[in-house]
């Protein structure tokens, strides 16, 4: 699928059920579809043969993805029974004019033990416009843990995105990416995918979601 992605379309593809589960979401309209675009997400991988329960896998995300999107696809997996071991990376990205490059180092992180011995890799991220945070979190994870699948997964996929990622990436690793997406297309005439919640400013001091904190809690 190609093209503009209309609001008929993500209707569709969200379906009923998870319709249901965002509306015990208490939060406005933009986060809550946010929070159904994670669950539709994950019932694709799911139907789709992407993940396994037989298969340890360390769920990469944001510190901002995890307020809703990630939330909604963490939820699912684990509901289907996934073995998840969570990483979250709070990311300050810029711009490097000089360089004519963007970088986005990591300012913190949270990390559930035992991802480092995961054999899957799962990248959650909504936006498509900050690579450059794609590019720095999964770096930082393969320096301590060596998967044998990396999946990327958006909602939405630009054209040409997915081989700009693997540019990056030497041959040893790019080999090992996958990209799963409900659509590929752009929301109306501009490429910035997801024109919901804005993210958060660099200098925030946004805390983590309370649902990331408890399971590190409960170690």
């Amino acid at each position: 699928m190609s093209g503009k992605v209309s609001q008929e379309i993500i209707d569709l593809m969200l379906g009923p059920q998870n319709v249901q589960q965002c509306d015990a979401i208490d939060a406005p309209s933009a986060e809550r579809f946010e929070y159904n675009l994670g669950r539709s997400l994950g019932s694709r991988l799911v139907e789709n043969g992407c993940v396994s329960t037989q298969r340890k896998a360390c769920f990469l995300t944001t510190e901002d993805d995890a307020h809703f999107f990630s939330k909604g696809l963490y939820e699912v997996l684990t509901e289907q029974g996934i073995s998840l071991h969570l990483v979250c990376m709070s990311n300050r990205p810029s711009w490097l004019h000089d360089a004519g490059v963007e970088i986005a180092p990591i300012i913190r992180r949270l990390e559930q033990p035992g991802y480092e011995g995961a054999v899957d890799l799962i990248a959650a991220q909504r936006h498509t416009g900050r690579l450059s945070v794609l590019k720095t979190n999964i770096t930082a994870v393969l320096e301590k843990a060596d998967p044998q699948r990396i999946l990327v997964a958006m909602p939405f996929s630009a054209p040409g995105l997915n081989d700009q990622l693997l540019s990056e990436f030497p041959d040893k690793y790019a080999k090992r990416f996958s990209f799963e997406c409900i659509a590929e297309g752009y929301w109306g005439d501009t490429p910035d995918i997801l024109p919901v919640t804005p993210d958060v400013d660099s200098e925030s001091s946004r805390p983590f979601p309370a649902w990331v904190l408890d399971i590190l809690k409960a170690l």
